[in-house]
């Protein structure tokens, strides 16, 4: 027992033992409810990153504002528009440095797209690579270390193998988060006007800018929806266009499908 604690403890293997037990302590809080299980995942933490990046506009303005303070205090010699400039540059550099964080956690992202680690969460996907690091690292070192170890220095094996079993742990973590992917994946329901520009058939007598309804069929789903037509009326049967969403009637506004064919081909014979 105290050989096996002695190898999880020296180095490279302690390294992974750290990382494995910072992942353990977190999935206890997790199964206790005091943690979210997506509390550290990439997505949420640069849901600031549009914000930040739409404040770069504000950045070259205050940039500006700062030169135009400094040729004033040439001018007037004005200490106290010297120290507000001052103050104005340092707010600025500091948005700057800001955004610079947020672009490169972006591309960190965009590398864990790219190496297919955003199956998952960002916390299994740690918890996998810690787990598998660890394995590769104690295995080398119990049986491949006491063979190289008379030829090479253990401290320049032991860098090797804590940069190899990294490396080794990235797509086998991408092979064990791929079954997870569907746990995981997110489905957002779509929205009212989502459904603009679908083609429904009408199901009702009739439709008017004051009654009817149409069978609306989206992927595998088939639903029945209020439409409305202000410009004509359409019947039993009749293909139409979804081209807004009235709010106010709580309905979809609709064009006869047959009628906007024909008025698109005889544009293009028009054209001709």
């Amino acid at each position: 027992m105290s050989s096996l604690l002695a190898a999880f403890i020296a180095y490279p293997t302690v390294v992974f033992t750290a990382l494995l037990g910072l992942a353990l302590v977190y999935w206890i809080f997790v199964i206790l409810g005091a943690l979210d299980i997506d509390m550290f995942d990439a997505d949420g933490l640069f849901d600031g990153a549009d914000a930040l990046e739409g404040a770069d506009g504000a950045l070259d303005g205050a940039f500006d504002g700062v030169d135009g303070a400094l040729e004033g205090a040439d001018a007037l010699d004005g200490v106290g528009a010297l120290k507000g400039a001052d103050g104005v540059l340092d707010g600025a550099l500091e948005g700057a440095d800001a955004l610079d964080a947020v672009e490169g956690a972006d591309g960190a992202t965009g590398l864990l797209h790219a190496l297919k680690l955003r199956r998952a969460p960002i916390t299994v996907t740690f918890s996998f690579i810690a787990l598998f690091g660890f394995i590769f690292s104690y295995l080398a070192m119990a049986y491949i270390a006491p063979i190289i170890g008379a030829v090479v220095p253990t401290w320049v094996f032991g860098s090797g193998v804590l940069v190899g079993a990294f490396l080794l742990s990235l797509p086998l973590t991408s092979l064990a988060t791929k079954p997870l992917e569907p746990v995981f994946k997110s489905v957002t329901a779509k929205g009212r006007h989502d459904f603009v520009g679908s083609v429904v058939r009408v199901r009702t007598g009739r439709v008017d800018e004051g009654f009817g309804q149409a069978d609306l069929t989206d992927g595998g789903s088939h639903m029945v929806i209020p439409v409305r037509i202000d410009t004509s009326t359409l019947k039993r049967g009749d293909e139409a266009l979804i081209i807004d969403y009235d709010s106010e009637r709580e309905a979809y506004i609709v064009e006869a499908y047959e009628s906007l064919m024909d008025d698109n081909s005889a544009r293009r014979k028009a054209r001709r």
